[in-house]
Parts: C-alpha cells; structure tokens; sequence
C-alpha cells in the first residue's frame, strides 16, 4: 500500500500576483478611421520684408536756371574748334547754262510719250488702249 490515501486536506492561501509576462507579437494594422473635422483658421502672419521694386519714370523737366557770370577774357591758349552749324535755307535758283548738242532718238519715233513706250514694252497692265500700235 502506498502512503497517500485518497482524501485531501484543506485547500491553501492563495498565493501572490507573479510578475510580469514577456510582450506578446504586436497585432495587424487596424482599419483607417473616419475623415476628421477641419480645424479653425489660423491668425494672420506678420508682415514680410519689404521688396526692392523697378524704378519709376523719369520726373518732369524742372525749371530753367539763373544766367551764370560773364566770362572774363585771359590770355590764354585758344579753344577747341566747336560742332558744325545747321545747314542754311535753299538760295535762289541760278542762271541757265547753254543749250547742249542735239542727239539721236533710239526710239522708232521720237514724237511719242512715255506711257506708248511703257506698253509696247508691256509694262501697263489692263484693258487695250488708243496708244496700240
């Protein structure tokens, strides 16, 4: 026969907390919540620096100035040659010179005008004429 018999004592005290476990695997990313409200506004930012802009036009012209001192005359060496003058009026027509020897005329006929020579050249352009020839 063995020593222990089939009946048992009183249970015991409860024991104390063990410590702490080791971390278990960390879980699956859970789903993306719902779309937040938008927050306030802001408040207005300081001012920034000031910019250099483009120049302005010119100002208008200002008025004409006092007479300065006349010159003194001294004996000194004489001065540079100054720019050239504006060109005069037109004088009168001259004289007519002498009649000149006459040539020979290469036309066919030296009586015609300039505008029958133009079309027999076939420069004129449009309808047929009273110079044809």
């Amino acid at each position: 026969m063995s020593s222990f018999s089939s009946h048992q004592g009183k249970a015991g005290k409860v024991g104390s907390k063990g410590g702490r476990g080791a971390q278990g695997d960390r879980g699956l990313e859970g789903q993306k919540g719902a779309q937040g409200d938008r927050g306030q506004k802001g408040g207005k930012a300081r001012a920034g620096d000031a910019g250099k802009g483009l120049p302005g036009p010119d100002g208008p012209q200002g008025i004409r100035g006092l007479h300065g001192h006349p010159a003194e005359p001294k004996n000194g060496m004489e001065g540079p040659r100054g720019p050239r003058g504006f060109p005069g009026a037109v004088g009168q027509l001259g004289i007519f010179g002498i009649a000149g020897v006459p040539g020979i005329c290469e036309a066919r006929d030296c009586s015609i005008h300039a505008p029958v020579s133009r079309k027999e050249q076939g420069l004129v352009k449009g309808p047929l004429t009273s110079y044809n020839i």
